[in-house]
């Protein structure tokens, strides 16, 4: 017997992380994704990702990725993770140093003296923290999943649109869901979105950065050893969504310069902008059913990496057995 025929709208970290699992649980899944796996907001993406947030299913969180990481690595061929291992500093403030008393507690982590790379701060390295390369992550998930028996179609859809034709619709289309004349009146009172901004930057002179840095804001290493991201802005207003690398450098320098003076003498090679969509009260993802037969994942935050893979299995779940009650009532949307 087969099973149900579901269509999933964006291909971005949610949409992806719902289509590997709803194969995964035997439905036929179409993907639509008008401008292309990982382009939209997940593009922005840094890239880190580590379990000491203090927040519901942090650990599940990670477990999940880290599964999605291995078959993303397979269909590539290579891995997707950049480098392991990511330093937590502990900035002024009571809040920060309870912070990293918490992070502490964990068996996979280890205080820093010194801060590492950036004398005169303490600190705790997150052994089980990561910094992946997203866009190579997304298209090693993207092979996997057309491995499976994913069919992908390269266009904008209307998800009503498309229920005549499949049994269930998933629409993983972040910030979109509050631009939609057909999903804002029932989503304004939840979510909220705001706009992010990230400095690829190319150092001035040899500098080695085993393993990112977080601390006000942070240093992420990438795939090129000479080249580094610095992060982030969160503007709750903003008056449009392109970059805007004044406001950048001069809200990511400062908090960055805090625990690393030397930033300001890197070469600004690009600025990019992403919308994300986060829930208003907590900080947590969203899922559920919008109406019948269409479904949303939503509200990732500053968290997809993090919650992608659980939240996509968590939904193909709730789809196969057809039981809005097999998400957790933490993340559940309701109606």
């Amino acid at each position: 017997m087969r099973g149900p025929r579901v269509a999933v709208i964006g291909a971005g970290l949610s949409g992806l992380g719902a289509t590997h699992h709803l194969l995964r649980v035997g439905c036929e899944v179409t993907l639509f994704e008008q401008e292309g796996v990982g382009k939209g907001t997940s593009a922005v993406a840094t890239g880190l990702v580590h379990p000491c947030r203090g927040m519901p299913f942090a650990d599940a969180g990670m477990r999940e990725t880290k599964v999605l990481l291995q078959e993303a690595a397979s269909a590539l061929g290579r891995s997707p993770v950049i480098s392991g291992g990511i330093v937590r500093l502990a900035m002024e403030g009571k809040r920060e140093q309870t912070l990293l008393r918490t992070i502490l507690q964990r068996a996979d982590c280890r205080p820093v003296e010194g801060g590492g790379c950036f004398p005169g701060f303490s600190g705790a390295r997150i052994g089980s923290g990561l910094t992946i390369d997203v866009p190579l992550y997304l298209q090693g998930l993207f092979l996997s999943s057309l491995g499976s028996g994913l069919r992908f179609t390269n266009r904008r859809v209307c998800p009503l649109s498309l229920s005549p034709d499949f049994d269930q619709v998933v629409m993983a289309t972040g910030g979109d869901v509050l631009r939609s004349e057909r999903t804002r009146p029932l989503l304004r009172n939840t979510l909220s979105e705001n706009k992010g901004q990230v400095l690829l930057c190319a150092s001035p002179s040899p500098f080695r950065l085993p393993e990112s840095v977080i601390g006000k804001g942070y240093v992420a290493v990438t795939s090129d050893p000479d080249r580094f991201i610095f992060g982030a802005t969160y503007e709750k207003t903003f008056p449009d969504r392109s970059p805007c690398i004044r406001k950048a450098k001069e809200v990511i320098f400062s908090k960055v310069g805090r625990f690393f003076p030397g930033c300001t003498l890197f070469s600004v090679l690009d600025c990019l902008a992403g919308i994300r969509v986060h829930r208003r009260r907590v900080r947590l993802p969203l899922i559920g059913r919008l109406r019948k037969n269409v479904w949303i994942i939503t509200a990732m935050g500053s968290f997809g990496l993090l919650y992608h893979a659980f939240t996509g299995k968590t939904l193909a779940i709730a789809i196969k057995e057809g039981r809005e009650e097999e998400i957790p009532e933490a993340l559940r949307l309701c109606r």
